[in-house]
C-alpha cells in the first residue's frame, strides 16, 4: 500500500512540475509577445520625429545646428519611446525648502535624468555622448547627406527600444518569480545600457542598419521603419530575451 502511495505522490509531483512548466512557457511567450507589440509601437512613435530630425539636419553648412538638431530629436524620442513601455522608475526624493530642516518628498523618473539619457546615446554609438555630439557639429559634410543622418537617427530609434526592452525583461522577471514588481534603481539602469553596449545587441543592431541601403528609403518613413524593425528583430535573433 505504501509503495503505491508513493508512487501516486510521484505521479502528483511530475504533473505539478509539468503544469507549472507549462505555464511558465505559456507566461515567457506572452512577455515576449507583449515585448515584441511594444518595440513595433516604439518605432512607430519614435518615427514621428524621423522627417523633422531629418529637415533640420539637410540644412547645410550652419554651424551646430545638425547637433542642436540630433540632441533635441534624440531626447524628444526617448522621452516618448518611455511612455510606450511604461516602465516602474519612480524614486522619491527629498526636496529642501528655503533651506529649512524641513523637507517634502517627490517622486522622479529615473529614466528622465539627464545622466542616464547621455549615457543611453553614448551606448548606441559606443562613444561619449558629447564627442559624438561634437563630431555632428563640426561635420560638413553629413548634413547634407540625408542617408547617413537617416542611419544615425534609425540607431537611436533601434537603440532606445532594445534598452527598454532590456529594462522590460529585468522588471517581468520579478513577475516570474512571484515577487512584487518593484521600481528601477540606477544600478539596474545603467546595468542594462552596458549589457546592450556590451553584448551582441548594439553590434548586431549597428551592423544590421549600416548594411542596409538607406538612400532609397531615408525620405520614407514606411521604409525607414520597416529598416529599424528589421535591425532589433536581427539584434534580438542573437540575443534571446531572458524570460
Amino acid at each position: 500500500m505504501e509503495r503505491w502511495t508513493g508512487v501516486e505522490e510521484l505521479t502528483r509531483v511530475t504533473l505539478d512540475h509539468l503544469k507549472n512548466h507549462a505555464m511558465q512557457i505559456l507566461w515567457a511567450a506572452a512577455q515576449n509577445n507583449a515585448a515584441d507589440i511594444k518595440s513595433t509601437k516604439s518605432v512607430e512613435v519614435g518615427m514621428e520625429y524621423f522627417r523633422r530630425s531629418l529637415g533640420l539636419d539637410a540644412v547645410p553648412l550652419v554651424p551646430g545646428l545638425t547637433s542642436a538638431s540630433f540632441l533635441y530629436h534624440f531626447l524628444r524620442c526617448f522621452d516618448e519611446i518611455s511612455k510606450v513601455w511604461n516602465l516602474a522608475d519612480r524614486q522619491p526624493t527629498k526636496i529642501s525648502r528655503f533651506r529649512k530642516t524641513q523637507a517634502s518628498t517627490q517622486e522622479r523618473k529615473l529614466l528622465q535624468k539627464k545622466s542616464i539619457r547621455f549615457k543611453v546615446l553614448s551606448a548606441i554609438f559606443n562613444r561619449n555622448a558629447w564627442a559624438h555630439l561634437t563630431a555632428k557639429a563640426l561635420d560638413i559634410v553629413g548634413p547634407v547627406d540625408a542617408a547617413f543622418a537617416a542611419s544615425d537617427f534609425a540607431k537611436v530609434v533601434a537603440g532606445i527600444t532594445l534598452i527598454h526592452d532590456e529594462l522590460f525583461v529585468m522588471q517581468q522577471s520579478q513577475r516570474r518569480d512571484g515577487n512584487e514588481v518593484t521600481p528601477l534603481t540606477i544600478s539596474e539602469i545603467e546595468r542594462a545600457i552596458n549589457s546592450f553596449c556590451e553584448s551582441d545587441l548594439r553590434s548586431v543592431m549597428t551592423a544590421s542598419i549600416d548594411g542596409q541601403w538607406l538612400v532609397p528609403k531615408c525620405y520614407s518613413k514606411e521604409e525607414m521603419g520597416k529598416a529599424i524593425l528589421k535591425a532589433i528583430e536581427v539584434a534580438r535573433a542573437q540575443t534571446r530575451r531572458s524570460l
